[in-house]
């Protein structure tokens, strides 16, 4: 199948116009992932207006210069490989991208089925294919195009996710693994660092174990308040503060 980054469509063509063109993209499963730049020699608020209702992402109007177009097409690719690097590394949830509303819930159903089927020895991608009605070549693209990973990928990384919940209880690694669907704590624990950058021990490490960083903070005080700093320790790893900081005056 032909992979398209994005489409670019005149408002002005026989048949079918750029308008419309859009709202039939954008209303099927199959195609509402893929941008849509629409440009046109209708301007003003009102038609920019009628092209964003339509579907289309962005909205030129004649006459433009090339390197506009470039740089915005530049955006759009640079913002949707961003969003994918954020939700591979578990900083973003679906519903904070920038993505079609019909993907969204797609995606949004994929992942309550797999939370649903966590300890469902028979669940597969074949099992996930038959529940949401969709074939796997559309499936693949969907989410490669949405959030940069394969079926295989994103059901594990939905389980990663839950194993978090279940290691902060302070269950072991192996009942995290068994627990979320995988089938070897080693598997689990080699896929963990390789999404996290550090193993699930390590992330499960209580926090009096964990290094301490000292920090003075230097404060801008009235005189007759007498203080001239402040002693602040904080602890963690890589990065990741601990919120019971202790303040010493």
């Amino acid at each position: 199948m032909l992979k398209r980054n994005f489409r670019i469509s005149l408002s002005a063509m026989p048949e079918m116009n750029g308008f419309e063109l859009a709202h039939k993209l954008k209303s099927r499963i199959e195609t509402c992932h893929i941008p849509l730049i629409l440009l046109t020699a209708k301007t003003g608020e009102e038609a920019q207006l009628e092209g964003y209702e339509s579907g289309a992402d962005i909205y030129v109007e004649k006459p433009f210069h090339p390197v506009l177009i470039q740089r915005q097409i530049s955006n759009l690719i640079a913002t949707k490989e961003n969003q994918k690097k954020l939700f591979a590394a578990n900083k973003m949830e679906v519903y904070e991208m920038k993505a079609d509303d019909k993907d969204k819930e797609l995606i949004a159903n994929i992942e309550k089925l797999i939370i649903a089927n966590l300890d469902n020895n028979e669940f597969s991608l074949n099992y996930l294919l038959k529940e949401i009605g969709i074939g796997r070549t559309l499936l693949h693209m969907k989410l490669k195009n949405i959030v940069g990973l394969s079926a295989t990928e994103f059901i594990n990384n939905i389980r990663l996710k839950e194993s978090l919940k279940i290691l902060a209880t302070g269950k072991n690694v192996s009942e995290a693994a068994y627990a979320t669907g995988f089938t070897s704590p080693n598997y689990y624990s080699r896929y963990f660092k390789r999404v996290f950058g550090i193993s699930p021990n390590e992330y499960a490490e209580p926090v009096s174990d964990c290094f301490r960083h000292p920090i003075t903070v230097r404060l801008s005080l009235p005189p007759q308040r007498n203080v001239r700093a402040v002693q602040v320790e904080c602890w963690g790893w890589h990065g990741c503060w601990d919120k019971r900081s202790v303040l010493r005056w």
